[in-house]
């Protein structure tokens, strides 16, 4: 899922909730459901428990 960081911020603070985005890095970064990561400058929120092998892309929603 594809969310821009500036959007994400204002939501998360609206909540009272904090979350530092995780920099992705191919083959190495490991994340759960619901994590919030970055890779080429853009946002996603991990789903089904990607790989570390598996990459970020708006059409993995």
């Amino acid at each position: 899922m594809n969310r821009s960081l500036s959007y994400l911020t204002l939501s998360l603070f609206s909540v009272g909730a904090i979350a530092v985005p995780i920099e992705w890095i191919n083959g190495k970064t490991k994340v759960v459901n619901g994590d919030i990561v970055t890779y080429n400058e853009q946002c996603y929120i991990a789903q089904n428990n990607p790989g570390s092998w598996e990459t970020p892309s708006p059409s993995s929603n």
